[in-house]
This record gives structure tokens, C-alpha cells and sequence, in this order.
């Protein structure tokens, strides 16, 4: 078991990698779109990548985990090119109708949700809905392979090149918004012709197969209405903030978002890591075991970072950002242990794609996204963006309950809920106690304070281990010992 762990930890490390550069990359751009941008236009850019997300549901059609499932299924490199090159034909039709639909209906729609009359921000990421398909089909094409540093050195370029053309349209041209899109739309076409090349032989129209599609479809199909579930309780709510609020706190909201992305460095590794990896150890003899672990490890990790860029977020936006934006503070913060639930999902869907049965997920992510979209319309109305991360935490909580209940009906795991929840629990309530209690002082008290908040959440934690593991944890604690007075 702890080989495969191993195996597990050192691929989601490349994979962490790539998203720590890309991570960082990105918070680069942060202090150019905030003194660039507006609130009111950090906002309508948040709208934009709204609406166009909800034709992206309909235009991938959930074949993507549909892929996944199949390309395990054989060793067959036939097989398996036809799998990947039925997904693409069926994703690029799709793609091309809704960009049609979404250029014909730019003008009104940039009307209704941006109150502006300019179609030409809706217009632009239509054509992107093109060009975006082949960079998603080839890293989700290495990940299967189990190819990390390809990923890597392809995802990675792939922000480089994006991020220099964001520079260039914002600082040279002074393109505002449009720079933005248009970036977004270039990277992926030249990120495509590489595909084109090095994925020829996988994406051949000559492989298109429609029993594979029928196949794939029947597995995919009640992942769609979980997919525009997702989207409520992930993007639902810019809609509502627009509406009672304004752009402004939209724009807010989306900082406050993307600043919680940072926990998606590790997050973000492990999900891509994950279920190629679980799949392809399931005919070891341990592997309930080594799933039960991954969940603790997880849990440990991911409440610690979470604390961690949480009580810090104050700092982060006093150095990347301007006043403008300084009450995403407490916002980003809740978000961030939003992002620990949506990554226990990946755990919680294992048992039910080995059984390959995505009803139950599709059940809780829909009763999940109901409760939240219940919640908007409670919460948002009387507190605005912090209301919206509340509903969004809620909503999202619902759902690896209840996926996790059903998995183990059919593949049963040992997996510790009670420390795994004891962990999260004690992260969120230092964060709360520190945004209200802790009484601001100089940024280096503050700082200090915060390092020695850190400190005790992880002498309570190792507490938590102990009670649950007596024998493992005095082991771990004599390991470091040695270690430490220089014994193997």
C-alpha cells in the first residue's frame, strides 16, 4: 500500500507543480486586472465566463469522465483511439452549434445580462468554445496514460502563452475586457494546432464510432443535469448578486474567488491525479485501503492549507490588489474550505464509477445545487457576496454526504468520516473566530498571531490522529525522533 500512496503522492506532486506555476502566474495577473479593471468591470467579465459556462455544459456533455471510464476498460490502443476520437467528434459538433446560437443572440444577451449593447463580448468566447476543445481533450488524454510531466509542460505552456497575450492586450494595447477574451481565444488556438499535430492519429474522424457513442452517452447522459448543477452552485449565484447588488459586488465576489483558487494548487493536482490512479489499481488487493487513507490524507492536508491562505488573505489582497477590493477578505476565506468539499467529490465518486452507476451523484449534486439555489435568494438579498459563499458551502457540503453514502453502499469503504469532519471543522471554526475576534493590529503582530493560530490547529490535529490512530501515530512520532537525532 505504501508504494501505490507513493505512486499517488509523486504524481499528484508533478501535477502540483504545474498548478503551483500556473497558480502563480495567474495571482501575477491580479494586480493588473485590479488597477485595470473596475469592480463593475471585474463583474461583467465575471457574467461573461457565466453565461458562456453554461453552453460549455451542454457542449461537453459529461464526456469527459464518459472517456475516463472507457479508455480503462481495454489495453486496446484501437480501442482506445476510438474512444477519444468519438468524444472529440460529438464535443466539436456540439461546440460549433452553440457558437453559432451564441453569435446570432450576442447583441440581446450582452442587452439582458450586461446592460449593454455591444454583442462583441459574447462573440469572441463563442469562437472559443472551438478552440478550446483540443487543449482539454489532450491533457485529459496524458492523464489517462498516467504522463504527468507532459501535463505539465503542456498546461503550463499554455498559461505562459496566455498570461504574456493578457500583458500584451492590457499594458500595450490597453484593450481592456476585450484583451481579456481575446487572449483567452489565441492561446487556445495555437495551443490546438500543437494538439492537431501530436494527437492526429487519436482525434481521426476515422474512428468515430456510434456504438461508442451510444455507450457513452447512456453512461454520460445523467451527468448533464449534474453538470448544470454544478454550475448553479458554482456560478448561479453571479446572476443574483448582479441583480440585488450590482456588477460591483460581483466583481468583489469574483476576487474573492479567485484568490480561494490558490487552495486549487493542491487540490487541483490530486483531482487530476486521482482517478486515473483509482482506476487502475483496482485489481490490487489493497486498494480499500489505500482509498481510505488518500481520504484522511486529504482531509489533513487540504483543512490546513485552507486555514492557512484564509487567515492570510488579508495580507494577499493588501499586496496584489488596491482598497477597491479589500472587503473580498472574508469571502475568500469561506470559499477556500468551499474548495476542500468539492474535492472530497472526486473521492466520493469511486465506488460508484467502479459500479458505473452516476445516478447517485447526479441525485446529489441536484439536491445540493437545490438547497443552494434556495439559499441565494435568503441569503443574498440581506448580505450580499458573503450570503452567496454561505449558500455555495451549504449546497456543496450536501453532496459528498450523499454521494459518499451511496458509494458505500455498493463498494464499501473503511473511510474515518468522524476525523475527516473533525479536521474540516476545527479549520473553519479558527478561521471564524479569527475574522471576528482577533483585533487587527500592525500587519506583523497580525502576522505573528495568525503563524501562532496555524500552530495550534496542528497540535489539536495531531491530537485527532492520536485518538484515531494510538499505534501509527507513536510510530510516526518515534520515526521523526530518529530522524531527528540522526538514527535511520
Amino acid at each position: 500500500m505504501k508504494k501505490l500512496l507513493s505512486q499517488l503522492v509523486g504524481e499528484s506532486a508533478v501535477y502540483g507543480l504545474s498548478s503551483m506555476v500556473n497558480r502563480f502566474l495567474g495571482v501575477l495577473l491580479v494586480p493588473i486586472y485590479t488597477r485595470i479593471l473596475s469592480p463593475n468591470d471585474y463583474g461583467t467579465l465575471g457574467l461573461i465566463n457565466t453565461t458562456v459556462a453554461v453552453l460549455g455544459i451542454f457542449v461537453v456533455f459529461s464526456l469527459d469522465s464518459a472517456s475516463a471510464r472507457w479508455f480503462f476498460d481495454t489495453e486496446d490502443v484501437h480501442d482506445r483511439k476510438k474512444t477519444m476520437s468519438t468524444w472529440f467528434t460529438f464535443q466539436f459538433i456540439l461546440s460549433a452549434i452553440a457558437c453559432v446560437i451564441l453569435i446570432v443572440f450576442a447583441g440581446p444577451l450582452s442587452s439582458l445580462i450586461l446592460e449593454l449593447d455591444e454583442g462583441k463580448y459574447f462573440i469572441i468566447p463563442a469562437c472559443a468554445l472551438l478552440t478550446t476543445i483540443l487543449p482539454f481533450i489532450i491533457t485529459s488524454w496524458y492523464r489517462y496514460q498516467r504522463r504527468a510531466w507532459p501535463t505539465v509542460i503542456f498546461t503550463f505552456s499554455n498559461s505562459l502563452l496566455n498570461i504574456g497575450l493578457n500583458l500584451l492586450f492590457l499594458l500595450y494595447f490597453k484593450m481592456g475586457i476585450m484583451g481579456i477574451l481575446y487572449a483567452t481565444l489565441l492561446s487556445s488556438a495555437l495551443a490546438s494546432v500543437y494538439v492537431v499535430i501530436t494527437m492526429n492519429e487519436w482525434i481521426s474522424f476515422r474512428f468515430f464510432s456510434k456504438e461508442r457513442l451510444r455507450e457513452m452517452l447512456k453512461f454520460a447522459g445523467p451527468m448533464v443535469p449534474t453538470s448544470a448543477a454544478l454550475w448553479i452552485l458554482n456560478s448561479a449565484s453571479t446572476y443574483i448578486l448582479s441583480y440585488y447588488w450590482g456588477k460591483s459586488e460581483v466583481g468583489i465576489f469574483q476576487l474573492g474567488m479567485q484568490i480561494a483558487s490558490i487552495v486549487n494548487i493542491v487540490i487541483g493536482a490530486f483531482t487530476m491525479a486521482w482517478p486515473p490512479f483509482a482506476f487502475s489499481i483496482l485489481g490490487n488487493k489493497d486498494v480499500k485501503s489505500v482509498f481510505a487513507a488518500v481520504f484522511i490524507m486529504y482531509a489533513s492536508v487540504m483543512s490546513f492549507m485552507a486555514l492557512g491562505i484564509a487567515i492570510f488573505t488579508q495580507e494577499a489582497l493588501i499586496i496584489f490588489t488596491n482598497p477597491n477590493y479589500y472587503s473580498a477578505t472574508f469571502v475568500a476565506g469561506l470559499l477556500c474550505f468551499n474548495g476542500i468539499i468539492y474535492g472530497s467529490i472526486h473521492i466520493a465518486v469511486v465506488g460508484l464509477g467502479v459500479a458505473k452507476n452516476t445516478k447517485p451523484i447526479a441525485k446529489g449534486i441536484l439536491i445540493g445545487s437545490l438547497v443552494t439555489f434556495i439559499l441565494f435568494f435568503v441569503l443574498v438579498p440581506p448580505l450580499g457576496k458573503i450570503g452567496a459563499a454561505f449558500s455555495t458551502i451549504v449546497g456543496y457540503l450536501i453532496v459528498p454526504i450523499l454521494i459518499f453514502k451511496a458509494s458505500n453502499k455498493v463498494y464499501p469503504v473503511p473511510y474515518k468520516f468522524g476525523l475527516a469532519l473533525g479536521l474540516f471543522a476545527l479549520a473553519f471554526g479558527f478561521f471564524i473566530v479569527h475574522h471576528y475576534f482577533l483585533i487587527r493590529n500592525i500587519m506583523w503582530q497580525d502576522v505573528l498571531i495568525k503563524v501562532g493560530i496555524l500552530t495550534l490547529y496542528s497540535g489539536l490535529a495531531g491530537f485527532m490522529f492520536y485518538k484515531n490512530y494510538p499505534l501509527k501515530f507513536m510510530a510516526g512520532v518515534q520515526k521523526v525522533r530518529n530522524i531527528i537525532g540522526g538514527k535511520k
